[in-house]
């Protein structure tokens, strides 16, 4: 089975999902969030600087889980343009959701639909809904044709986004986790989190942005060069199906 244009291209799309709605402060410097609670009446600054410290906790949540889950994948894994289907990952994260670093990159990526104008909220979720489920259902369509039984019952037992509270726990628990795999990989939304308490601060988005870039920007800058040159990462095979998306 030849993978699909969008798994192949998942970087890059969730990419474009982190910045396309800032495009839209070429024509309107207002972000949702402050129109709405302009709308709303009472305290506009009070909400505002709410939402920011909301976004901060959770991008810490979002942070700590896609760490967690790429320190038990490894990055040969997480960054190949294929799926390798010799093992099921089970250990850690995936006990509970069969795709944590694709939860988090979603909470974060929804997030960020708030601090950005209205047209660019609508883009922003609506690509979202279109990307992700298409790259989820092809990877459990092929890691259930390749490992079968074993991934039908994981399939079954542990949700696909949402979470489940008491770890399944198949009779081989496959996965041990690496702290070095896990932050060089998936450091990319951590600097958010001491954006946002700066612009929960100041209560102005850019003193955030001019703080927490650092961590996606770099996060691409470092994913292409570790992975995509010659005997990088991607050439290495992937498994669960998850990869750096």
């Amino acid at each position: 089975m030849i993978e699909p244009w969008y798994f192949k291209r998942r970087v890059e799309l969730a990419s474009l999902i982190g910045g396309v709605g800032f495009v839209f402060y070429l024509w309107t410097p207002v972000h949702v969030t402050r129109l709405t609670a302009s709308w709303l009446g009472g305290s506009e600054d009070a909400i505002v600087r709410g939402v920011y410290l909301f976004l901060a906790v959770i991008n810490l949540l979002s942070g700590i889980l896609r760490i967690w889950a790429g320190g038990i994948l490894g990055g040969a894994r997480m960054m190949s343009v294929h799926i390798r289907t010799d093992e099921l990952i089970t250990a850690g994260p995936y006990g509970h959701v069969r795709n944590p670093i694709y939860l988090s990159d979603i909470l974060t990526l929804a997030g960020m639909g708030l601090v950005v104008p209205w047209p660019g909220t609508l883009l922003v979720w609506l690509l979202l809904a279109l990307i992700y489920p298409p790259i989820m259902a092809f990877e459990e369509k092929r890691l259930a044709a390749q490992i079968g039984e074993a991934y039908i019952k994981f399939k079954q037992e542990v949700p696909r986004l949402g979470w489940r509270w008491k770890s399944y726990r198949p009779e081989k628990v496959t996965g041990m986790f690496d702290c070095r795999e896990g932050l060089i990989n998936n450091f990319i939304y951590l600097p958010l989190i001491p954006g946002f308490l700066v612009s929960a601060a100041t209560g102005v988005l850019w003193h955030g942005v001019a703080v927490g870039a650092i961590g996606p920007v770099g996060w691409v800058l470092l994913h292409f060069w570790r992975n995509f040159r010659p005997g990088g990462l991607a050439r290495k095979g992937a498994g669960n199906g998850e990869a750096a998306d």
